[in-house]
């Protein structure tokens, strides 16, 4: 593109017309300058042990099937207790009743895998 102090700069192609329709004097809103962060582990293992329990139920067994289970619910409770400390005060204590109640489940789980070992 040419530029000359008389004449405006026109656009080479169609997808330049999109771009020249803000000049450099005009506000244009500037990024917001938070980078891409990749979740923590912890998402992850959840995630990962929720969606492989039945796989390990059918593999292995009813048992390493409720052992994978009990993992996934304790990192459930873990993450909404510690994630209930960034919320506001009564956002904050109704997660932390669902993650007491999450635990509760996990708790009544590891239960009956222990109680079928000595049945």
């Amino acid at each position: 593109m040419t530029r000359n102090h008389h004449e405006a700069e026109l656009p080479e192609t169609p997808f330049d017309e999109a771009t020249d329709l803000v000049g450099p004097e005009e506000d244009v809103p500037e990024p917001s300058g938070r980078r891409f962060v990749l979740p923590s582990w912890k998402p992850l293992i959840f995630i990962l042990a929720v969606m492989l329990a039945p796989v390990f139920g059918l593999a292995f067994g009813l048992d390493f099937a409720l052992g994978v289970l009990v993992v996934a619910m304790a990192f459930t409770t873990w993450m909404a207790w510690e994630g209930s400390r960034e919320l506001p005060h009564d956002e904050g204590s109704s997660l932390r009743r669902a993650a007491m109640l999450n635990g509760a489940l996990a708790l009544a789980v590891l239960a009956l895998l222990i109680g079928r070992q000595f049945v």
